[in-house]
């Protein structure tokens, strides 16, 4: 039976962690972050949740721009990291081996090992509590076709989706995983 909690009490977890670039000046940083979602379409924004202190901050704030990845669960190793350390203490695309690309419509690493992509433009901002809430608008899309479906799912026979649970741990999501379908009725 569900009973009331302390009012700081959150859940969120297992989700999908989106991984962040921006670059402003030749300064460039990669995060991880749990709070995104997709918002819109036509045009499509994407929107993140981001600290004001920290680097990945300052770099949008200043270039008006971001990039949004999603990288398979090989990968998760990669992902905590860069949710870990602070991109204004070291260079995190060369610490831990994270290749890129620059972006094809917005100045912006893109990650080479990412299966889709977002290049964003920044359309708003608003405070809320300890984070800002960023919405960029998709000015251009990335996505390895051979790892989705013909409707455009992901197609988890070839892919692995890491699935953030909270303090450190992934679980990844597999074909293996049970399958429901619930149909109209």
């Amino acid at each position: 039976m569900i009973e009331p909690v302390h009012a700081s009490s959150w859940h969120t977890y297992p989700s999908m962690v989106a991984i962040v670039t921006s670059q402003y000046d030749q300064e460039h940083n990669v995060m991880a972050s749990g709070w995104h979602t997709f918002m819109a379409t036509d045009p499509g924004h994407y929107g993140i949740a981001v600290r004001k202190e920290t680097y990945t901050y300052e770099l949008i704030k200043q270039s008006g721009v971001f990039a949004v990845q999603f990288l398979p669960a090989a990968q998760s190793e990669q992902i905590q990291a860069c949710g870990t350390y602070s991109g204004r203490e070291i260079d995190k695309f060369s610490s831990f081996s994270i290749p890129y690309r620059p972006g094809i419509k917005v100045d912006v690493p893109i990650l080479s090992d990412a299966y889709f992509a977002y290049e964003c433009k920044v359309v708003g901002q608003h405070t809320y509590g300890t984070h800002e809430w960023i919405v960029g608008e998709v000015v251009q899309s990335y996505r390895d076709k051979q790892l989705f479906t013909g409707t455009n799912a992901v197609d988890l026979n070839r892919l692995q989706v890491p699935l953030y649970i909270g303090r450190s741990e992934y679980r990844v999501l597999t074909s293996d995983a049970p399958r429901k379908i619930h149909i109209k009725p």
